[in-house]
């Protein structure tokens, strides 16, 4: 009896490391599919305060989350690609808000009192209000580009269309939106 325990041991013992061994290829081919999506996320979030440093980092602990709690994942509300892209947008905008708290305030000049809180629930309700008024297609297009910091080649996959009619489409929704912001009382400054 022995003998056939010590057989099925070895047995057991093989399939341990066929497992090991298919688990390590797996991660490392999600990990080569996945790290550049999440360098990109983190990098456009971060970017410029953050380092290469912080960028890489926040990226490889994004996509070992995905990885490590890929039984959450359910497919019926996205791709793979876009539950890595949700998990490294949230890590890295808590990255950012953490490290704004940290900032110092200047000794010299002057300092702007607001109610910091009221103006931002202002503008995210004004920003709700902008985005409702427009299209199905465009409010995808504003998600994908601007929440989930998509490239246009990446939409234009997506969409199944050429690069050059989502850069045509981007451009028509940013002037949509820079009127219908103006309409609210907003001016954009800078590249919209």
């Amino acid at each position: 009896m022995k003998q056939n325990k010590s057989s099925d041991d070895g047995g057991s013992m093989e399939k341990a490391r066929e497992q090991s061994k298919c688990s390590e290829e797996w991660e490392e081919t999600f990990y080569h599919a996945y790290i550049p999506v999440a360098r990109s996320i983190a990098g456009r979030i971060l970017y410029p305060s953050g380092t290469n440093e912080d960028i890489e980092e926040l990226a490889l602990d994004a996509v070992y989350e995905a990885m490590k709690n890929i039984g959450k994942y359910d497919e019926t509300r996205g791709s793979m690609e876009t539950y890595v892209r949700t998990i490294t947008k949230s890590r890295a905008l808590t990255y950012r808000k953490k490290q704004e708290r940290y900032q110092t305030v200047p000794l010299e000049g002057s300092l702007e009192l607001w109610t910091e809180d009221e103006d931002v629930a202002a503008l995210k309700d004004m920003v709700r209000c902008v985005i409702r008024q427009l299209r199905p297609k465009e409010q995808t297009l504003f998600t994908c580009r601007f929440l989930y910091h998509m490239t246009p080649e990446e939409i234009a996959r997506r969409e199944g269309c050429s690069r050059r009619a989502v850069d045509s489409r981007l451009t028509r929704l940013r002037k949509k939106l820079v009127k219908a912001f103006r309409d609210h009382g907003v001016e954009l400054g800078g590249d919209v």
